[in-house]
């Protein structure tokens, strides 16, 4: 027998507050060492730009308020040279994001011409920026080109997180169809990942995604796997959620076994 759901604490609350804090991690935030090395590469070659030099150095330490000033010194002086305004431009973009000024994130990013060598960088970070806004179409819009990028390419991010944020984004549109296969694809790729924390927000996601459906028989077996996974990582500890979520989880997984 299916669990009822009306009769016991409002499952899509609990989901919320559980895995908001695992969404910010299809954001998908930390600067792959590849494109770290990549950034160290230009900075040894452009090393006489003192700007530059100063500005992709100060990226790497995540020195943000540092990396906006001598990016800006840069662009002042050297807005002529492509390569470099590019990067400088994405220093800053990125820099702002950090921060939480996506506003300003955004308008740097778009001053970056179409011919940068990781384009595809820049549309993932706009597509995370439009999902901050809650602007989930222009998000889909950016990022559907970058589910079928090659392997290369998918070296410098994860490629389960612009599945997982397709997803959200159809999630959130409740369009559920075209979530669904996003959302499975992501469990797929994180399994083959074996990162147990973000595999633990795939099954979330699903599970809510077939939660909001009323779909109780696909919902509560994912619903259990993370529940299942976060006991072993001892995310009951963790400050981002609160202790009494964890029990009424296992309240609602005990209950759905005895149905």
């Amino acid at each position: 027998m299916s669990y009822n759901w009306s009769k016991s604490i409002k499952v899509n609350v609990i989901l919320f507050v559980m895995f908001s804090s695992f969404y910010a991690y299809s954001q998908d935030n930390n600067t792959s060492n590849l494109f770290k090395s990549e950034v160290q590469k230009k900075a040894n070659h452009y090393k006489s730009n003192t700007n530059f030099y100063k500005s992709a150095i100060f990226f790497l330490a995540k020195e943000w308020d540092s990396t906006l000033v001598y990016a800006m010194k840069c662009l002042n002086v050297s807005s002529n040279d492509s390569v470099i305004s590019n990067y400088a431009h994405y220093f800053r973009g990125y820099s702002f994001k950090q921060k939480g000024l996506f506003g300003e994130s955004q308008k740097e990013f778009n001053l970056i011409s179409s011919n940068f060598e990781f384009d595809f960088i820049v549309k993932k970070r706009l597509g995370e920026i439009a999902l901050e806004k809650n602007e989930f179409k222009a998000a889909i819009a950016y990022l559907s080109p970058l589910s079928k990028l090659d392997e290369k390419q998918y070296a410098f991010f994860s490629q389960s997180s612009v599945f997982q944020n397709l997803g959200i984004c159809y999630l959130h549109l409740n369009e559920f169809a075209k979530a669904e296969p996003y959302l499975l694809e992501c469990i797929r790729l994180r399994q083959l990942q074996k990162d147990t924390l973000d595999l633990i927000g795939a099954y979330g996601n699903i599970a809510t995604l077939y939660y909001e459906q009323y779909k109780d028989n696909l919902a509560i077996p994912y619903f259990e796997k993370a529940y299942q996974l976060s006991k072993k990582l001892k995310i009951l500890n963790l400050n981002k959620t609160p202790p009494l979520i964890w029990p009424l989880l296992r309240k609602i997984v005990k209950t759905s076994k005895g149905h």
